[in-house]
């Protein structure tokens, strides 16, 4: 579990009035925390990783533009589940599984509290309920199938 937000408060303000500038960083985040695991550097994939699941909830709880498609809110939700996922798995393997079993506790309730914001958009609601059963379903992200293509 992050023990600090991997963001500057000030920035994740920012960013989350700025969400599609937010949403590229998101992307180029998680792109670097990969690369430093490919390079054999997990502690950086995992800082990186933080910033881009920090960045990737900056986004869900953007005050949202109502310009913004469902499609796009859709992928924003898709974003940080598989970050979740993902940073859990480097917990893990840097065997550091409480951490990755409170941050899928955690975003769980995060999603959760969220869902209500989305009573009058049942497509999205029930995305939001996929995920966060999705999340609740987890193996120990040590074992996550797959979970060494995601480096």
């Amino acid at each position: 579990m992050m023990k600090s937000p991997a963001l500057d408060p000030k920035h994740k303000q920012w960013l989350q009035v700025n969400p599609e500038i937010a949403r590229k960083q998101r992307a180029e985040l998680h792109n670097l925390a990969q690369q430093y695991q490919q390079a054999g550097q997990p502690e950086e994939a995992i800082i990186q990783a933080e910033k881009a699941l920090d960045t990737a909830h900056a986004v869900i709880v953007a005050l949202r533009n109502p310009q913004t498609s469902a499609q796009t809110i859709s992928e924003d939700f898709i974003a940080y589940a598989a970050l979740t996922i993902y940073l859990a798995s480097r917990y893990a393997e840097a065997d550091r599984q409480p951490a990755a079993d409170a941050l899928y506790e955690q975003n769980q309730q995060q999603l959760m509290a969220l869902t209500p914001l989305y009573a009058s958009e049942p497509e999205l609601a029930t995305l939001i309920h996929s995920v966060v059963q999705g999340l609740a379903k987890q193996p120990p992200a040590n074992t996550v199938p797959g979970a060494a293509g995601l480096h």
